[in-house]
């Protein structure tokens, strides 16, 4: 997890007599990346029990968890002029009453041709699917 600091971080070391952490003079500058993990250790505090809330580097260097925030995640898309991103823009499929026809009529000849030539169930499955794609190409190539 990679993190930046908010506030100078003072760093800690933990009092195994006391069961607590104690500062140990060592500060880590504001704006300061880190890579570690945070931990929610149970201690005392003040004789009491209390959940402390660290942040363990990866030098294994402890420090409070208010005093960073996570790093946010950009990502970067450019495109060959280094400008623009590269997202694809789709055109939408308008089906119009022409088209509708166009399928329906490719469909229905597939269909037939199939059961003139006593195909199985699959084959006119396939000529019907192949007849309404025909069908709808030409209701394209018409309409332009």
């Amino acid at each position: 997890m990679q993190v930046v600091t908010i506030q100078d971080a003072k760093i800690l070391k933990p009092n195994k007599d006391h069961k607590n952490f104690v500062e140990t003079g060592e500060i880590i500058p504001v704006d300061t990346v880190l890579e570690g993990n945070e931990r929610y250790i149970s201690g005392l505090r003040r004789g009491e029990a209390f959940t402390y809330k660290l942040f363990i580097t990866k030098d294994n260097q402890i420090i409070y968890l208010n005093n960073i925030k996570p790093m946010s995640n950009v990502e970067v898309s450019l495109g060959a002029d280094g400008v623009s991103s590269n997202k694809p823009e789709l055109k939408s499929l308008k089906l119009t009453n022409m088209n509708i026809v166009g399928i329906a009529i490719g469909g229905l000849s597939g269909y037939m041709y199939s059961k003139s030539k006593n195909c199985t169930t699959t084959n006119m499955i396939i000529y019907s699917v192949v007849g309404a794609g025909i069908g709808f190409g030409l209701t394209k190539i018409i309409k332009k």
